[in-house]
Order: C-alpha cells, then structure tokens, then sequence
C-alpha cells in the first residue's frame, strides 16, 4: 500500500508529473514530425527520379522541369533540416538550476517548494518548446505545397513534350 500523500507535497507534486508529461509528449511530436520529414523527403526524391527520367529520356529539361528540381531541392533542405537531430527540445530542468535556488534559499525548502518551482520551470520549457514544434509543423506544410508544385511541374512538362 503506498503511502498518503502529504496535503501540502501532493499539488504540487501533481503539477511536476503534468508538466514532466506534457514535455514526453512534446518529444513523441518532435519525433512524429521528423518522421513527416523523412517520409516527405522519401516522396519527393521518389517523383524527382521518376518524373526526370522520362522527361530527359525524351528530351533535355525546359524551365518547368528546372524549376520541378528547385523545388525538389527545397523540399529536401527543409526535410533535412526537420528531421536534423539538431533541433532538441527542452526536457526538464538542470539539477544545477535547482540547486542554486536551494543554495539562494529562496523558499525550497518547503514542503512541496521544490515540486512547485520545477513544475513552473517546466511549463516554461513547455511553451518554447511549443514555439519549436509550431515553426517544424508549419515548415513542413510549406514543404509539403512546394512538393506539391514540383509534381504540378513535372506533369506539365511531360504533357509538354507529348
């Protein structure tokens, strides 16, 4: 039997598991995007190498099938650079920011006052890491039009050349 939750731990104890899980999931979206990311670059690299071979087999590239490769090449920057491990969201507090706070006796020492400041310091970190996933998402909605342009591209130049 586990033990009663001391009144004045439990809130904010509770704020602390809320926040550290709103920040998982926050990390299982930044990997769902990158996810996003690969499969877009799959696609686009999959259209560029089809719809490229039969157009130069029939003739060398006009301006739309150029301008198909530029946004292929778009495309695949803006995959790359969502799917780059680069981009790391925030995932709890540093035990030296805590303790710094403990050593500033700046009120943790009690009850639950350690939860409470971490919990705040998380939702922080929540909210930039909201700004960070918002921006991907956003960009790779952009990405997905431009690869929806290059397609709209390599068709026309292929009804060109018929």
């Amino acid at each position: 039997m586990p033990a009663p939750l001391d009144p004045l731990v439990a809130p904010s104890q509770l704020a602390y598991e809320q926040a550290s899980a709103a920040l998982a999931r926050q990390h299982e979206s930044l990997e769902a995007l990158r996810g996003r990311a690969v499969a877009l670059l799959t696609a686009a690299t999959v259209v560029a190498s089809l719809f490229s071979g039969w157009v130069l087999s029939n003739r060398a590239l006009g301006l739309l099938g150029w301008l198909a490769i530029a946004a292929f090449v778009l495309v695949a920057c803006v995959c790359l650079f969502a799917a780059a491990p680069h981009v790391q969201l925030e995932r709890g507090i540093k035990p030296s920011v805590l303790l710094a706070a403990v050593d500033r006796d700046q009120g943790l020492r009690e009850p639950g006052a350690a939860h409470r400041a971490v919990a705040l310091h998380l939702e922080a970190s929540y909210g930039r890491n909201n700004t960070v996933l918002a921006r991907i998402a956003t960009t790779l909605q952009i990405a997905v039009s431009i690869q929806a342009v290059a397609v709209l591209c390599w068709v026309a130049e292929l009804v060109l050349i018929s």
